[in-house]
């Protein structure tokens, strides 16, 4: 993990770090969540060219972290997610945003139930879109994309963070190392066997595919991992972008290298998105 004191920050996100880790880190499933999100959002900040936003947008805000960060460089944040806790969404719900929002005393920033497919803005409402691992959940990108060129201001901004193919590598490579390890070695060969004797023909499948060199299970179950792996290159990611008139201004290497974020300018108007 990369310490958060390796990536200098020119917005002042020190105080919401700090409180954020103090009082909320023990809550979290990943305790380091929120320097690993401090580091993304120093790292794709300071490639940015120095601006004052006036409304941003975060879709899919999760814990609305990242939706805080933004706040310290705009007039105005909206997060938005779903309303309850989905894990097939991989959505947290709302209360953990406004807990959160609540705890950091930020108060330019606004929850709204709903999701990318179908967003709670008028037309140009937006300066700049963000979401951060999101869109790879997404199995049918047309609606979302064709939503979030809607919400932004014609020639506005969007930045998706999402993963690339080093996430799968290295995905497969733990999968691997871990499945060699002797007592998970003998473990994984047995339990299909195991499965069969007790008659628990369910999860034979899922047995089975936790085999020593077998590709592992793909994030998002409704997904292959050769899937995922064909969909998260770059060539893929920028062909998508490109078929809704965005256009590629930047791509940001994140601090843990799985990951990219691109900084993508929207179509001058309606009629050049693909609608």
């Amino acid at each position: 993990m990369i310490s958060y004191s390796t990536v200098v920050c020119y917005v002042p996100i020190d105080s919401y770090l700090e409180i954020a880790k103090r009082k909320l880190g023990s809550n979290e499933t990943y305790p380091e969540i929120f320097d690993n999100r401090a580091n993304e959002f120093a790292s794709l900040i300071n490639q940015l060219p120095k601006r004052r936003f006036g409304t941003v947008v975060e879709v899919g805000c999760g814990n609305a972290f990242l939706s805080t960060l933004w706040s310290l460089t705009a007039d105005r944040v909206i997060a938005i997610d779903e309303e309850q806790k989905h894990l097939i969404q991989h959505s947290q719900g709302l209360e953990c945003a406004r807990k959160l929002i609540q705890c950091l005393d930020a108060k330019n920033v606004e929850v709204r139930p709903g999701k990318m497919e179908n967003l709670p803005l008028p037309d140009h409402s937006a300066d700049l879109l963000f979401s951060s691992y999101v869109l790879e959940h997404i199995m049918d990108l047309k609606p979302a994309l064709t939503e979030s060129c809607r919400v932004v201001k014609p020639g506005g901004l969007q930045i998706h963070i999402v993963p690339d193919f080093r996430d799968k590598v290295g995905t497969y490579w733990n999968s691997v190392r871990t499945g060699l390890r002797p007592k998970s070695f003998a473990k994984n060969l047995l339990r299909p066997f195991y499965k069969i004797v007790q008659g628990h023909w369910r999860a034979l499948p899922n047995a089975i595919g936790q085999l020593p060199f077998l590709p592992p299970q793909a994030h998002d179950a409704r997904k292959t991992f050769f899937q995922e792996c064909w969909e998260y290159r770059g060539v893929w990611w920028k062909k998508q972008f490109a078929s809704f008139g965005l256009q590629v201004l930047q791509t940001i290497d994140m601090p843990r290298k799985m990951s990219t974020a691109y900084v993508l300018k929207a179509p001058t108007s309606r009629l050049s998105a693909n609608t």
